[in-house]
């Protein structure tokens, strides 16, 4: 086999005698490994110019004339700023207290929300286009990004005063804060000074018809009220001139004593006949006779005036029952008539005063420095969004590619 039996037997060192021990035979050398190879020299590939040349063309270039245009061509523009809000005088008149149920069915709203939708609106852009002609302040030479084209529509002034005019709106306190731009620090706070104006004159309109709207409610219920009293009254009229009666309560109240005094008159002749009766009279003795006529027509005038409190349809208790109605509708009328009277006066004197005004706790303010157009802030936007639909572009575009 071509080894040994020491070699192939080998005794641990603490049982080997003494001696020379054999020595190990060395391993035989190993091959040295082979190096890696170098990695290439990484250089530009056609794809990479393609990237770069569409970065410079989609990102770059337009950056470039976007910074050429706003540092050079935009014109300078002014701001003025005016902030108000919508206050209104307390009272306790009963258009306040209409006010208030109408508050508590949810069918108002706040002056303040009127108005922030009233500035946004193109109501507001035609009145004061016609006032202070919008056309002319921002429709200028040489600035064709930010400036309103020539002889502009209703439409065109409308889209171009939502870029040049921020309305912002704290609901919470009800401020309302409004930012106009134009290239004239003096148009600024001439168009600022025009939107507090005709905010007021908004909110008076809402107010005024508000008010005439109350004032013509009242006047319907007075002249309700004063029909429905001069009905009732000429009722009474005619009543009395039937019955020729002027106070039936009054005419009760005498009827009712001259049957008291009838009735004390039979007692005292009933009293007079007992004494003659006592007194042994002869029978054909003319006193008797008298007192018994006089006993007789006391009797008659009783049953007369009993009978005229009867039940017929001529009866006086149906008399003073109808009295009675028109007594009580005659009360209703001037009730209801004092009371409208009193509501129109009410709302005749609301009319007359301001319950509610703008007041304008910042005045519109004049520019000294043009603060706009906020070319920093303009060009990185540009920049950053170009960058974003490049990367977004090139992404798509490689992985279409990949797919193939």
């Amino acid at each position: 086999m071509g080894f040994t039996l020491a070699q192939t037997l080998t005794l641990p060192p603490e049982l080997q005698g003494p001696g020379p021990r054999p020595q190990p035979a060395e391993p035989a050398a190993q091959a040295p490994r082979p190096l890696p190879k170098a990695a290439p020299k990484a250089t530009l590939k056609r794809r990479h110019h393609w990237i770069g040349a569409s970065f410079a063309v989609a990102v770059v270039l337009p950056g470039l004339i976007a910074a050429l245009y706003l540092y050079v061509f935009a014109l300078p523009q002014y701001a003025s700023t005016v902030a108000f809000s919508v206050r209104e005088e307390g009272s306790s008149s009963p258009m306040d207290l209409i006010g208030g149920l109408s508050d508590l069915t949810g069918s108002s709203s706040k002056d303040a929300d009127i108005l922030f939708d009233y500035l946004h609106s193109q109501q507001i852009v035609r009145t004061l286009s016609d006032d202070m002609s919008l056309d002319a302040i921002w429709a200028v030479s040489g600035d064709p990004v930010f400036s309103l084209r020539r002889d502009p529509t209703i439409e065109d002034l409308h889209t171009h005063w939502q870029r040049k005019v921020r309305v912002f709106y704290d609901a919470t306190a009800g401020l309302l804060t409004v930012r106009a731009h134009t290239f004239r620090p003096e148009d600024a706070e001439r168009l600022t000074t025009a939107i507090l104006e005709q905010s007021r004159i908004t909110i008076n309109a809402l107010e005024d018809a508000a008010r005439q709207d109350a004032t013509r409610l009242a006047q319907l219920e007075l002249d309700r009220a004063t029909t429905g009293l001069t009905a009732v009254r000429k009722q009474m009229m005619q009543f009395r001139a039937d019955h020729e009666i002027l106070d039936p309560e009054t005419d009760v109240a005498g009827r009712l004593g001259l049957l008291n005094s009838l009735q004390l008159q039979k007692a005292q002749a009933l009293i007079d006949y007992d004494l003659l009766l006592t007194e042994q009279t002869r029978t054909n003795d003319p006193r008797l006779d008298l007192a018994r006529r006089r006993i007789e027509v006391v009797d008659d005038l009783i049953a007369k005036e009993r009978a005229e409190f009867g039940t017929g349809d001529d009866a006086y208790a149906n008399v003073i029952a109808e009295y009675e109605v028109l007594a009580v509708d005659l009360e209703f009328a001037q009730t209801a008539y004092v009371a409208a009277r009193a509501s129109f006066a009410s709302a005749q004197a609301d009319a007359s005063r301001v319950r509610k005004y703008v007041a304008a706790h910042v005045p519109p303010t004049r520019a000294e420095r043009a603060e706009y157009p906020k070319r920093f802030l303009w060009l990185g936007s540009i920049v950053a969004t170009l960058s974003l639909v490049w990367a977004i572009g090139l992404l798509i575009y490689y992985s279409v590619r990949d797919r193939r």
